[in-house]
C-alpha cells in the first residue's frame, strides 16, 4: 500500500511541476491544471450515476429475500423501477436542455446576421430609389418630368 501511494505522490507532484514550467513559459495558461477526464465525467453524469446506484440498491434488496414476496420486497423492486425510470428522464432532459441551449444560440446568431441584411438591403433600397430619382424621365416612363 505503501507503494502505491509514493506512485500517486509522485505522479501529483510531477504534474503540479510540469503545470508550474508551463506557467513560467506562458502566463496566460493559470496555475490550475485543467480537470482529469474521469473527473469531467462524473460531474456530467452525477445524476444519473446516483440514481442508477439507488435503483441497483432497491431492486438487489428486493429480489434478495428467500421467502415469499413481501410488501416491504415489492416497495423495494418498485422503487427500484421508479429509480431507474428517474434516471433515464433525468439524462434524456439534461441532453435536451443542453439541445435546446445550443438551439437558442445557433437562433441568436442567425437573427443578428438577418438584421445585417435587412439594413443591408435597406441601405441597397435607398440607393436604388435615389438612382431612379436621378434617371432620365423618358427612361423612367414616368411624365413627371415632362413640360407641356
Amino acid at each position: 500500500m505503501a507503494f502505491v501511494g509514493n506512485l500517486v505522490s509522485g505522479y501529483l507532484q510531477r504534474k503540479q511541476m510540469r503545470q508550474l514550467e508551463l506557467y513560467r513559459q506562458d502566463p496566460s495558461v493559470g496555475l490550475v491544471p485543467p480537470p482529469h477526464p474521469f473527473t469531467l465525467f462524473l460531474q456530467k453524469y452525477k445524476l444519473a450515476i446516483c440514481n442508477t446506484g439507488i435503483a441497483a440498491f432497491f431492486l438487489v434488496s428486493g429480489f434478495r429475500s428467500q421467502g415469499p414476496l413481501t410488501r416491504l420486497s415489492v416497495l423495494n423492486i418498485a422503487a427500484g423501477i421508479g429509480f431507474l425510470f428517474l434516471a433515464l428522464t433525468t439524462k434524456m432532459n439534461a441532453d435536451l436542455y443542453h439541445f435546446l441551449g445550443r438551439l437558442v444560440g445557433v437562433l441568436e446568431g442567425h437573427s443578428k446576421g438577418l438584421g445585417a441584411l435587412t439594413e443591408a438591403t435597406g441601405i441597397i433600397a435607398g440607393a436604388t430609389g435615389i438612382v431612379a430619382d436621378n434617371l432620365d424621365p423618358k427612361a423612367r416612363g414616368d411624365k413627371r418630368g415632362e413640360k407641356k
